[in-house]
């Protein structure tokens, strides 16, 4: 990466734990780190500093890429086309676990029609009002 995320002050674990989650880390300086490589997902955020200095605090490399899917997740009120939306539906119905995130909480919620009928506190029989 070039220009490389420049660190200050981290410590031999910090630099250790980099190195193990696969990061490519250099002495800049007195006190000061180079990231030459980081993942894609982080390199475009403009977090991507604090997002490796976080990753450096701790954890195997699972809990690192559930970081890194998390700080690069599209967040709430970002404006998206419909080609977009369509194609991040397609790639999430091709994950492993398209019901949770990384950290295991839900992201979709899943309703039979009875449910629905108990919520709007109605009682309809699909396709009747529409002729079908």
């Amino acid at each position: 990466m070039e220009p490389p995320v420049i660190l200050y002050q981290l410590s031999p674990a910090q630099v250790a734990q980099l190195e193990h989650i696969g990061l490519d880390i250099e002495t800049f300086g007195e006190q000061l780190w180079a990231i030459r490589t980081v993942p894609a997902l982080l390199r475009q955020r403009d977090d991507c500093a604090e997002a490796i200095l976080e990753l450096s605090l701790g954890g195997d490399l699972q809990t690192a890429q559930v970081a890194v899917a998390c700080r690069s997740a599209i967040r709430n009120g970002t404006a998206l086309t419909q080609p977009e939306m369509q194609t991040i539906l397609e790639q999430w119905q091709r994950t492993r676990n398209p019901r949770t995130c990384p950290h295991g909480r839900p992201i979709c919620l899943s309703l039979e029609e009875p449910a629905l009928a108990r919520f709007f506190r109605r009682n309809w029989v699909i396709g009747k009002s529409h002729g079908i």
